[in-house]
């Protein structure tokens, strides 16, 4: 699968249903966007520092959350 323009952390799913589902009303749309509590769980770790430091100075956690982009971005 080619990773998109959100890389590795979002998959677009797709499914064609089968002609026999569609005729007998059994075919489920795919859920467009796959969650995965891994690739959630690393956004949070990146995340946290950030959000520690801007209770203390905003524009140190912004610079924070700024920096870590290029970081979260690679995987």
């Amino acid at each position: 699968m080619e990773e998109g323009f959100l890389g590795a952390h979002c998959h677009i799913v797709t499914r064609r249903p089968a002609v026999n589902d569609t005729i007998r009303g059994l075919h489920t749309p795919a859920r467009a966007i796959a969650w995965l509590w891994v690739n959630a769980g690393a956004g949070a770790a990146f995340a946290l520092p950030a959000a520690v430091a801007a209770m203390a100075n905003p524009a140190l956690g912004f610079a924070l959350a700024v920096g870590v982009l290029p970081p979260a971005a690679i995987g």
